[in-house]
């Protein structure tokens, strides 16, 4: 997503989690990485809005939004619907949407008023059964080529590599990844298209490496299945152990 949001960096995009903990722990983690990298992102305004928000600041964010030439909206589906933004270039869906009929109102929110736009979803090779529903829906979907990135695979490392540093700078990173990661699964389990996104082929590595753990935190419903991965090193597990709040209070 981020090396899409690189070469877009002129772009108004919003991407689409289905819980507020992964919007709030996403935003507040690729706010600190992009701010260091003014030469690519200086143009692109980081927001956020999700259902627990206050009104007055979902206000404020969806003027900031609506007025900027660029920007990167992190989201829940409390803007799915009922929302014109005006010229937003691309639509990322990490999360398909629990209720199928909202992946209509999603990719709505671009190619508005006779203009361009793209709609992007992101899937697991065990998800793959989705695109054949979304076609029965009369949605065509066409597999994105990341030859059209460069250096795609180098740069997927490079910038695990560098997140992983700014997560290791301030204990809140990893705590509130930790719980993004929990209402994942947790809202993964509820899914509508239960027959499609299965819990038990849904690989747990792969997804709280995505979340930049370096130990899966307890759940019941890990524990029932006694499941282990391993996300780090002995060493790096320790060192994150140690990792202190920036801010003392």
């Amino acid at each position: 997503m981020m090396k899409l949001v690189e070469k877009n960096n002129n772009s108004k995009i919003i991407v689409f989690f289905n819980t507020c903990a992964s919007v709030k722990f996403y935003y507040k983690l690729f706010s600190e990485y992009m701010r260091e990298r003014p030469e690519i992102f200086a143009k692109i305004p980081v927001l956020q809005i999700y259902g627990e928000m206050k009104q007055q600041k979902r206000l404020v964010t969806f003027n900031k939004f609506s007025t900027s030439a660029a920007g990167l909206l992190f989201a829940t589906d409390v803007i799915a619907r009922g929302i014109d933004f005006p010229e937003v270039d691309y639509i990322f869906q990490i999360d398909p949407p629990q209720d199928p009929a909202s992946f209509v109102h999603r990719i709505g929110r671009t190619a508005r008023r006779g203009l361009d736009g793209s709609a992007i979803v992101f899937l697991d090779e065990s998800e793959k059964d989705y695109i054949d529903f979304l076609h029965h829906k009369e949605m065509k979907l066409e597999p994105f080529d990341t030859k059209k990135l460069t250096d795609f695979s180098k740069g997927i490392q490079k910038f695990e590599s560098q997140i992983k540093k700014v997560v290791l700078r301030d204990k809140d990173f990893l705590i509130s990844g930790s719980a993004a990661f929990v209402s994942f699964i947790r809202s993964y389990k509820e899914h509508q298209l239960s027959s499609i996104f299965v819990f038990d082929d849904l690989d747990l590595e792969k997804t709280a490496k995505s979340f930049f753990l370096f130990r899966l935190p307890y759940m019941k419903e890990l524990a029932e299945k006694k499941i282990k991965v391993t996300l780090a090193t002995d060493a790096e597990v320790a060192k994150a152990k140690s990792v202190e709040f920036r801010n003392k209070n």
